[in-house]
């Protein structure tokens, strides 16, 4: 297969031509150029708001659990190379949620916040105010850190309307400790997602590329009378916090 423009080496050729070849069903897009290139963070890459922009959906949320910081320049370049590409628009990706109007499950769980172990219990958080309940795949991965800045930067709107935010995720408490602060910016609780939650609230990333465990990204509200009031399922994290403060928004009036 002759190289596109965008494959600068050997690997991801050989990769996407073994891909195509074998009737995965990957699309081929056109990159630009902006998609090139990124923004190094402690544990991970952060891209730039323009690339963020033009990766849009065709940035593989199976990708972003990577930890780039673990692989080689050219391991990274490849992989970046792979979704600028759009070669994994993620067909095979199934998420589910509970739909509006479900009765959210109640669960206790053990998470962080500030660095600092917590306890989180759904009922009594639900005794003082709507719930943002958000389940994203991987701590310090591409999406799941992006969207955590986003909750972090807006976790004062939710308190002003009485809401509080937790972020879920099968990630263990050291890991968790470590992103609440770096990641979360000691905003907000992030707990821990255990077999048990995962399956009632019909969050698991089901992908051949997900690892065991491992939940989709996917917002809850859940007013005080513990019904579901908004839901959005989308491995794309931008519209997240935007969708839930309406909806936290909505309850307040």
């Amino acid at each position: 297969m002759p190289f596109h423009p965008g494959i600068k080496n050997k690997q991801t050729a050989s990769a996407c031509s073994h891909s195509l070849s074998h009737g995965t069903g990957l699309l081929w897009v056109a990159p630009t150029p902006r998609l090139f290139g990124i923004n190094s963070t402690r544990d991970g890459a952060a891209l730039s708001p323009e690339q963020r922009l033009s990766f849009g959906r065709a940035w593989p949320d199976w990708l972003d659990t990577v930890p780039v910081s673990r692989h080689s320049a050219d391991m990274r370049k490849s992989l970046i190379s792979f979704a600028a590409l759009g070669l994994f628009l993620l067909p095979g990706v199934s998420q589910a949620a509970l739909p509006v109007g479900a009765k959210a499950p109640t669960f206790a769980t053990k998470g962080a916040k500030a660095g600092k172990e917590v306890s989180f219990d759904l009922r009594k958080a639900l005794a003082r105010g709507p719930v943002v309940l958000y389940f994203y795949p991987k701590a310090f991965t591409q999406g799941c850190t992006l969207e955590a800045h986003a909750f972090a930067e807006a976790t004062d709107e939710f308190a002003s309307y009485g809401a509080t935010v937790i972020g879920m995720s099968a990630d263990d408490l050291p890991t968790l400790k470590k992103f609440s602060t770096e990641e979360c910016r000691d905003k907000f609780t992030v707990g821990i997602a255990s077999p048990k939650i995962t399956k009632e609230y019909d969050v698991g990333l089901d992908h051949p590329k997900a690892a065991p465990g491992m939940t989709a990204r996917v917002s809850y509200v859940i007013g005080q009378d513990g019904k579901i009031v908004m839901v959005h399922s989308d491995l794309d994290y931008r519209e997240h916090v935007s969708k839930t403060l309406a909806a936290v928004r909505k309850l307040a009036k």
